[in-house]
């Protein structure tokens, strides 16, 4: 059986608005799974939030930002819409910054 190559994938986001805590949740399993309470934790730095995720390479990977590990505060449009997930090709290196210009306010 074949070893899957990974590679390393630096994620940051910004946001406008003030978080106490930020959380990549997405389609794999280091990543949550698509569940809320299993997001990956990100921490804060000088260039925003920030989390590395080993990936495998060449994987395509979807993912949403969430300000706390739940659902209700998950990112959304400038106007508060529904956005698409966020999807990468992880490649040895990646670097991916976002922005988040709003958040769902249950």
């Amino acid at each position: 059986m074949e070893k899957i190559k990974r590679c390393r994938v630096t994620f940051y986001v910004t946001t406008k608005h003030p978080a106490e805590q930020m959380y990549l949740c997405g389609e794999l399993r280091n990543a949550g799974l698509w569940i809320a309470k299993s997001a990956t934790k990100m921490r804060l730095t000088d260039k925003g939030w920030c989390a590395v995720k080993m990936l495998p390479v060449g994987a395509s990977f979807e993912y949403k930002f969430l300000r706390d590990a739940d659902w209700s505060a998950v990112e959304k449009g400038i106007w508060g819409e529904e956005v698409a997930n966020r999807t990468i090709v992880a490649q040895k290196g990646l670097v991916v910054v976002d922005e988040v210009p709003n958040w769902r306010m249950d």
